[in-house]
C-alpha cells in the first residue's frame, strides 16, 4: 500500500487551495523557509497556493519543499528520503518547534 507521501508525488499538484493547506495558521512561516531554500517555489495567490519551480523539470527537493509548504504533517516521511543538509535542519526544526536553529543555519 503506498503511503500518502508516495501518492502525492505520482500527481504532484501544482495548485492548492488554502483550505487543503495543513496547519495553515503557521504556513506563512513554512513558505518563507522554503523561499530561502529554494526561491520563487511557491505562488501565493488569493485562494490558493501554486507551485513555482525554478527548474524544468522540477528537482527532487524542489516537489518535496513545494509538499512540505502544504502538507507538513509529511515531514517525518520526507525526512526519511536523502535531502540536503538545509532541508534537513528545516523540517526537523519546524518539528520541534525551534524555527531559530534553522534561520541561525542559513544566516
Amino acid at each position: 500500500m503506498k503511503s500518502e507521501l508516495e501518492k502525492i508525488l505520482e500527481t504532484v499538484p501544482t495548485e492548492v487551495p488554502w483550505s487543503e493547506i495543513v496547519d495553515f495558521d503557521k504556513f506563512d512561516e513554512r513558505q518563507s523557509a522554503v523561499s530561502v531554500l529554494y526561491s520563487n517555489t511557491i505562488g501565493v495567490c488569493e485562494n490558493y497556493i501554486e507551485f513555482c519551480p525554478d527548474y524544468e523539470p522540477p528537482q527532487r527537493e524542489e516537489i518535496l519543499s513545494w509538499i512540505w509548504a502544504f502538507r507538513p504533517d509529511l515531514g517525518n516521511e520526507i525526512l526519511e528520503m536523502n535531502l540536503s543538509e538545509g532541508f534537513k535542519i528545516l523540517i526537523e526544526s519546524y518539528n520541534s518547534s525551534e524555527m531559530l536553529k534553522f534561520w541561525d543555519y542559513v544566516s
